[in-house]
């Protein structure tokens, strides 16, 4: 497919540099625009800056080309005529708005975020994808073109921090976050690299009976300097820096070392990322490092997010037929919390569902919380799925789930995560069931 023709009504006044895949502006000519309008606009603009989730992984030249010629196809018919468009990293675009402040900017980020959501344009292979968006307003966040790129560029990294297909507006605080971070990502690259990241193990409770079922391993890092850095802050940095996937390949390696040396019993569940799914070498190599150490495939879990199922649903679709191929059980994380959840639970092979903390937390506020989560027992009893309840922490919710005939939970009532020979002195443990406590 030949370049699209920049359009006199992206650029501002005068010549303009194009991107020679998407005919947008490329860099040099988003920064004209910005000076263009720093100088005229009165009244400010916002910038805006997306970036498609999980690029990498959705697809290498030529359809990786195809589909960032699509994206900037939806980008330009649902951005105002005039406002300056470009293409400013591989799959990184940038949009001057003038005459829309924040509010208008936000509400217009949504559609955007929907019309992604459909099947995309010029057969470029995709029902749909999500993307982060990070805003920037001008001259309150910068009086000059890099300064508004930062801000903006920091405003997305917030808004991939939060989540597929997030939204953040920049703020106060976000440059020392970013310095803090750029300490994170040295420090995280010597502990990748020096296997410094450990696995620690949290037991998955029959609550019927009491008796751990299984173990989840999380985990977790301690850095001499920055100190214990959670999952939650230090897996979307290894993402940004290229680390996830060598990260990811270690632990899952650990994990099974750990398991080959438990007695027979409990089962472990082990995290997957959307990239690590998306590996067409993924089956392969948890077959292999089983084989090797003798692994039956049904003592190994897989817990997958929605967010591989939305970014490559063929990919996800084979690899987790693949890996029920082994034996093993698949179950959706954090159930709830993404997107068409219901969809996803009649189109994918899965063996269970985790019903995610942010509900078990609120469960006993009543309402309508109560009320999903009875419905999420109810259906998934109905489609014959084994249910995990995650967070759980004081009896009075405990009592809620048994009463609605919840099989599985975790959570501090029962135990933190522990380390390896910890968790082999819970194997036998019977913890207390609703009726005993």
């Amino acid at each position: 497919m030949d370049a699209l023709p920049v359009s006199p009504r992206l650029a501002p006044p005068g010549d303009c540099s194009s991107d020679a895949l998407t005919g947008l502006l490329d860099r040099a000519g988003v920064i004209d625009s910005l000076e263009h309008h720093l100088a005229h606009a009165g009244e400010g603009f916002c910038v805006l800056r997306l970036d498609i989730d999980g690029f990498a992984h959705l697809g290498a030249r030529p359809s990786g080309d195809r589909l960032l010629r699509a994206a900037g196809a939806v980008l330009r018919d649902v951005l105002p005529s005039d406002a300056p468009l470009g293409r400013v990293g591989a799959d990184v675009f940038v949009a001057v708005l003038p005459g829309l402040d924040c509010r208008e900017t936000q509400r217009l980020a949504g559609r955007l975020q929907r019309a992604l959501g459909e099947p995309l344009p010029g057969g470029a292979g995709h029902a749909g994808i999500t993307a982060g968006i990070g805003l920037a307003v001008a001259p309150e966040h910068g009086r000059d073109p890099e300064r508004l790129l930062r801000a903006s560029e920091l405003a997305l990294l917030a808004a991939k921090d939060a989540g597929a297909g997030q939204l953040a507006v920049y703020e106060e605080g976000l440059w020392e976050r970013a310095e803090h971070l750029g300490l994170v990502r040295a420090a995280l690259w010597a502990a990748v690299h020096q296997e410094q990241i450990r696995l620690d193990f949290q037991p998955i409770v029959d609550l019927r009976t009491g008796r751990t079922a299984g173990f989840e391993a999380l985990a977790r890092w301690k850095d001499p300097e920055l100190g214990s850095v959670g999952p939650d802050d230090f897996l979307p940095v290894a993402t940004r820096c290229g680390l996830l996937a060598q990260l990811e390949r270690q632990l899952v390696r650990r994990a099974l070392d750990e398991l080959a040396r438990w007695p027979a019993g409990p089962w472990l569940a082990v995290n997957l990322s959307p990239e690590a799914v998306a590996d067409p070498t993924l089956v392969d190599r948890l077959e292999l490092l089983m084989g090797e150490r003798g692994i039956d495939g049904r003592r190994l879990h897989i817990e997958v997010t929605e967010t591989s199922m939305i970014r490559s649903a063929e990919a996800t679709q084979l690899a987790l037929e693949g890996i029920r191929g082994l034996g093993s059980k698949v179950y959706l994380d954090d159930f709830g919390t993404g997107f068409s959840s219901l969809g996803h639970l009649d189109a994918f092979p899965l063996d269970g569902i985790k019903i995610d903390r942010s509900f078990i937390g609120r469960l006993n506020e009543g309402g309508r919380t109560r009320r999903i989560v009875e419905a999420t027992l109810s259906l998934a009893q109905s489609l014959e799925l084994d249910v995990v309840a995650e967070g759980i922490e004081t009896v009075d919710q405990l009592e809620v789930l048994t009463a609605r005939g919840c099989p599985l939970g975790q959570g501090w009532l029962y135990s933190t995560a522990v380390r390896s020979d910890e968790a082999l002195g819970l194997f036998g443990s019977v913890w207390p069931t609703a009726r005993a406590a």
